[in-house]
């Protein structure tokens, strides 16, 4: 009965259904790690830990849109049942190619940007800079090589595998767990080597695929490539890569940009209490960006077919699904924060009502813009995003420098909510109802 009930479900929610378990690992081992990671570290190595590991996610920028073009393509070319793989080779191919250069410039400009990032901690704490250009330099080439491979994940979602991703997220986490609990069974207090187990399970999960990948379609199809074949595909790849990097790149300064600027205006503690509490949500709302990925190949290939009545049905369904499990989780953890929240660290914070109504409130506009996002993102709609994400990042930037120093963390999700409420709460349904008239 319980096999015929999911082979009856769409393909989409067949992804999802073993993506939410696979993440449901992924979550509990990562905010365990975290509890452990949290009786490694003092505050103000923690704080350092979020920052880092803040910036490391700037690295998933590395393919400068391709993987998502890629995606597409794929889900384009299944729907017409035509090959691909030379857009995975190509795409592959040029990644590597950027990550390279990349590579290159992390060593390069590591000191400047450790004392860039890191002075006002320095300056306040006994932290060797010796010891924090090491642990950077180390963090950023893990997080390179991770970026990198990144498009493999994207490549499995695009083939209705995007469970695969989930579950080799989960192992990764599993890893991370073990090791840290290696370091707290024999008493290791380091910051490099806590921030490289965070790191490197990452790589063995997304790099080494993409290798597997790129060699497979080498494989393939080399022997029917052309110059002039190769040429034409880099130009489509590329020039739909742009529109998604300009996208990727703003959303990631609205979406990352405040550990930056928390470094500079808010205290260690602040950035801790920050980050626990952000990854208490991120949990919640991975419940349901894991429908969200799962069904981004699904809307691409219904958009192809002009199934645009089936994308709009969904869409609706998700975002009331999405608010209303916000709301409910928000009301929980607000129910029980000193539980939940020893449960998740060893350092001892106090969190206000205020702050976990805004958190929930951010989350909740999170569900209804990150939807029509992906719906916009699977189309390859993206020109609208041109403009409102850069918009938005100003906006979200200035009110976070100017916000964090009056209020700190409050001031920082405030900065925020206004960014999406000024921009895209109301831009992105305008441009979706236009696509699918």
């Amino acid at each position: 009965m319980i096999t015929r009930f999911y082979k009856s479900l769409p393909q989409h929610l067949k992804v999802a259904s073993i993506s939410w378990v696979s993440r449901g690992i992924f979550v509990l081992a990562t905010l365990y790690a975290i509890k452990i990671a949290t009786s490694l570290l003092t505050v103000n190595q923690f704080a350092i830990y979020a920052v880092i590991a803040n910036i490391v996610n700037w690295l998933l920028l590395t393919d400068l849109g391709l993987g998502y073009s890629v995606q597409n393509f794929i889900s384009e070319n299944r729907a017409s049942k035509t090959s691909y793989k030379e857009y995975v080779l190509v795409c592959l191919s040029v990644t590597y190619f950027i990550g390279i250069i990349i590579g290159i410039c992390l060593f390069i400009f590591n000191s400047f940007f450790t004392n860039l990032l890191f002075n006002k901690i320095l300056s306040a704490n006994s932290i060797k800079i010796e010891e924090l250009n090491r642990s950077y330099l180390y963090s950023n080439i893990a997080g390179l090589l991770t970026g990198i491979g990144m498009v493999s994940h994207k490549i499995l979602y695009a083939k209705q595998k995007g469970y695969w991703p989930n579950i080799l997220n989960a192992f990764s986490a599993i890893i991370t767990l073990t090791l840290l609990w290696y370091f707290k069974r024999y008493d290791i207090h380091n910051l490099t080597w806590v921030l490289l187990v965070f790191f490197i399970p990452n790589i063995v999960i997304s790099f080494f695929p993409s290798l597997f990948m790129f060699i497979d379609a080498f494989v393939n199809c080399y022997v029917d490539l052309t110059t002039e074949l190769i040429k034409n595909i880099y130009t489509k790849v590329t020039r739909r890569g742009i529109n998604f990097f300009v996208f990727t790149l703003s959303s990631t300064i609205v979406l990352q940009i405040d550990y930056i600027v928390m470094s500079q205006t808010v205290s260690t503690s602040e950035i801790s209490l920050y980050n626990i509490v952000f990854k208490i949500y991120s949990a919640f709302f991975l419940v349901y960006s894991t429908l969200l990925l799962a069904l981004w190949p699904s809307i691409a290939e219904w958009y192809a077919n002009k199934e645009f009545n089936k994308i709009i049905t969904y869409c609706k369904k998700y975002i009331l699904f999405g608010i209303i499990f916000i709301v409910l989780a928000s009301v929980a953890f607000a129910y029980k924060t000193n539980l939940i929240l020893s449960l998740i660290s060893n350092l001892k914070f106090k969190i206000s009502l205020l702050t976990i109504s805004l958190f929930a409130i951010y989350f909740s506009v999170r569900v209804w813009t990150d939807t029509y996002s992906i719906i916009l993102l699977s189309t390859s709609k993206v020109k609208l995003l041109w403009i409102f994400t850069p918009i938005q990042a100003a906006i979200s930037i200035s009110l976070q420098i100017i916000l964090s120093k009056k209020i700190g963390i409050n001031g920082i999700l405030c900065a925020l909510i206004l960014s999406f409420l000024l921009t895209v709460t109301w831009g992105l349904p305008y441009q979706v109802r236009k696509i699918l008239k």
